[in-house]
C-alpha cells in the first residue's frame, strides 16, 4: 500500500524524502540565499536610483515589450488584474506610460491602448545602465575565470530548475518610440542625464566591489 502523498510526489517528479546528500542539499540552499540577497541589493540598488518599485519597472518594461492592455501586463508580471491597474495608473501619473487610440477606433473613441512615453524610456535605459554599472563592477571584481564559472553554474541550474525548456527571461533592450503628442522630451532628457552614474555616486558597498 502507498504511502499518503507517494503518487503525488510521483506525478510531481520530485522525490520529497531526502536522500544521502542532504548536506550538500543545504549547503546549496545556503548558496541560493546568498544569491537572492545579491539578487535584491542590485534591485534595491535600481529602485533607489529611479524611483521605481520592482512591479511598476516591471510593468513599464512590459509596455515596452508591446503589452498594450492592462490584462497583458497582468500576465506579464505575475499581477492580478487589478494590482496592475493600479500600477499602470501610477505609471501614467507619472507621465511614463500613456494611452492612444487604436487606428480602427471611431473618432472621439477614449484612448484605450497602452504605450512608453519618452520619459518611461528614459526611465528603462536609467534602470539598464545601473544594472550594467554594478555588474561591471562585480565582473572586475571576480575576473574573467571566475565569471565564466559563475555563468556557467547559473545556466546549469536555470536549465535544470526549468526541465530543459528555454523560458524567455524579459530584458531592458530598446524601448519604442512614444506615439503621445505630449512633450516630455526636456523631462526625458533629464533623466538620461542620471541614467549612467559614476563610481562617486554609487553607493559604498558597490565602490567597494
Amino acid at each position: 500500500m502507498e504511502q499518503p502523498g507517494t503518487s503525488l510526489q510521483r506525478r510531481q517528479g520530485v522525490d520529497l524524502v531526502p536522500g544521502e546528500r542532504l548536506g550538500d542539499i543545504l549547503e546549496l540552499l545556503d548558496d541560493l540565499s546568498v544569491i537572492n540577497r545579491a539578487s535584491e541589493g542590485l534591485l534595491q540598488q535600481v529602485q533607489s536610483l529611479t524611483g521605481l518599485r520592482l512591479g511598476e519597472l516591471q510593468s513599464l518594461l512590459s509596455v515596452s515589450q508591446g503589452a498594450e492592455h492592462v490584462r497583458a501586463v497582468a500576465a506579464a508580471t505575475g499581477q492580478v488584474d487589478e494590482a496592475a491597474t493600479a500600477t499602470i495608473e501610477s505609471l501614467v501619473g507619472r507621465g511614463l506610460v500613456a494611452r492612444h487610440r487604436h487606428p480602427s477606433a471611431p473618432a472621439g473613441a477614449a484612448p484605450q491602448l497602452l504605450h512608453v512615453t519618452d520619459l518611461g524610456g528614459a526611465a528603462l535605459q536609467q534602470a539598464e545602465g545601473i544594472q550594467v554599472r554594478v555588474l561591471e563592477a562585480v565582473v572586475l571584481a571576480l575576473g574573467q575565470r571566475q565569471t565564466s564559472q559563475l555563468r556557467t553554474s547559473i545556466q546549469a541550474l536555470a536549465a535544470v530548475m526549468d526541465g530543459g525548456q528555454e523560458t524567455p527571461r524579459p530584458s531592458l533592450e530598446a524601448v519604442p518610440a512614444a506615439t503621445d503628442d505630449t512633450d516630455d522630451t526636456d523631462d526625458a532628457a533629464d533623466l538620461v542625464e542620471t541614467a549612467d552614474p559614476g563610481p562617486a555616486d554609487w553607493p559604498p558597498d558597490i565602490r567597494t566591489c
